[in-house]
């Protein structure tokens, strides 16, 4: 869902790209904070979709700009934290 994108769409994102893969602090504790919606959905169903652009406008009425996003930040006290990236899995040769 976070990647659901009409096609000639500005591909820059600036920084929310980072903001969407931090970690909430939950991880491995089995506590879902976020999911798209996605389960439950079988192979049928997911092969019988059909293109909706009233639907893709309305996700897309839910984005805000850099600018009310920093200030939304501003209001909840929010502050920036930078993190390494994690190290790439070992890929085995068998």
């Amino acid at each position: 869902m976070l990647n659901v994108r009409k096609e000639g769409m500005r591909k820059d994102s600036g920084d929310i790209g980072g903001l969407l893969s931090m970690a909430s602090g939950r991880a491995g504790t089995g506590k879902v904070v976020a999911t798209t919606g996605i389960r439950g959905l079988d192979e049928v169903e997911l092969k019988s979709a059909k293109y909706n652009e009233t639907e893709l406008n309305l996700v897309e009425s839910y984005a805000i700009n850099r600018a009310d996003a920093q200030l939304f930040a501003i209001q909840g006290k929010l502050v920036a934290r930078q993190f390494d990236y994690l190290p790439s899995p070992e890929v085995s040769s068998k």
